[in-house]
């Protein structure tokens, strides 16, 4: 885990075992935002791809999550949402369940 700083505070983030290698094995891993935001900025005008931002990347990371059929709880977690709530709010709808499959 790491500790990181969102809207809503602090939060532990559970890291997969490639992205601590990589952080372990480069200390001077700390990029600004600003740097961030210039290389996506820069690498999205070199592939000519028009009105995409950055949070596009985490709502496909949900959407995709969902789409395979991921507890909607587990996927709370997983955006780092404060609340299931805010999750079920933007994700929920997604979520497809034919009638046709209960068996009562």
């Amino acid at each position: 885990y790491i500790l990181v700083d969102g809207k809503s505070g602090h939060r532990a983030v559970k890291l997969a075992s490639q992205a601590r290698k990589i952080l372990e094995e480069n200390p001077a891993w700390n990029y600004s935002a600003n740097y961030v935001q210039l290389t996506w900025r820069r690498n999205r005008n070199k592939l000519g791809i028009e009105n995409i931002r950055m949070h596009d990347l985490r709502r496909t990371f949900g959407y995709n999550l969902v789409k395979q059929g991921r507890p909607i709880y587990e996927v709370s977690k997983l955006l780092g949402h404060s609340s299931v709530t805010t999750t079920e709010k933007h994700y929920a709808p997604l979520i497809s369940t034919d009638v046709n499959d209960f068996i009562l």
